[in-house]
């Protein structure tokens, strides 16, 4: 298992070839749990020191949680790819979330400075809460494609 997590930080930026479920999982787990143990000790000293909630500190939140879900995206994206090339699928299917995570997180910045106005547009809210459901139904799909079992024998891939 360690191997798998030394091989996974090691390979990084190879998008190609393929990884089996066990050279994976383990490296996707230790990916989250760092992201995990990065993130909330920095979303629990970015709110301590804004007690009074600031207009400022929902875009300093949104902002510092978008750069560390950037840091996770970059962590695992090689692997999905190759873990996906692994089953005989391309690995852009591992993209399939992200427009939904990312007009999420924009229009949430729209609707948080629609809160200094007193009115919120509801058609963006529902938007949003339209991409949020999207966003975990394909996360749960991809979840899904990445549990498959390899492909026998060679493919496109390797």
């Amino acid at each position: 298992m360690r191997n798998s997590i030394v091989r996974g930080f090691g390979s990084v930026l190879r998008f190609s070839g393929r990884d089996t479920r066990s050279q994976f999982w383990p490296f996707a787990g230790a990916a989250i749990g760092l992201y995990l143990i990065a993130s909330v000790p920095v979303s629990i000293i970015l709110f301590s020191n804004n007690v009074d909630l600031t207009p400022e500190t929902p875009v300093h939140f949104f902002v510092t949680g978008g750069v560390m879900f950037l840091a996770l995206v970059t962590l695992l994206a090689a692997a999905v790819a190759r873990r996906l090339h692994d089953s005989g699928l391309s690995g852009f299917w591992g993209l399939m979330p992200l427009p939904f995570v990312i007009y999420s997180a924009t229009m949430l910045l729209r609707l948080d400075s629609q809160f200094e106005t007193g009115g919120w547009d509801m058609r963006l809210f529902f938007s949003i809460m339209i991409s949020h459901i999207l966003y975990f139904v394909t996360t749960i799909w991809l979840i899904a494609l990445l549990a498959r079992r390899s492909a026998l024998g060679p493919n496109r891939f390797g």
